[in-house]
């Protein structure tokens, strides 16, 4: 919790890049299932740096955002498959 709480405040200011991480994050699990995190970050990693959405703003900075999309969309789907 604590690295989210970080997260929240680093970008506080930049709510779109974080937005748009966290739903590339969730897109990317629902469109990739197969692919765990350590395998999905590099090419997520690519599409943020291309993005007009980034701003310069480096991955680094958003990567917690886009895992954490990840990981909600993991979830659901384990969720909804368990039902």
């Amino acid at each position: 919790m604590k690295n989210v709480d970080n997260l929240s405040r680093a970008l506080s200011a930049h709510s779109e890049q974080f937005d748009f991480a966290n739903s590339l994050g969730r897109n990317a699990r629902d469109l990739l299932p197969h692919l765990d995190w350590d395998e999905l970050a590099p090419h997520l990693m690519l599409g943020w740096a291309t993005s007009s959405v980034s701003e310069g703003m480096p991955w680094a900075l958003v990567s917690e955002a886009a895992h954490l999309g990840w990981e909600a969309a993991s979830t659901a789907a384990d969720e909804t498959s368990a039902a």
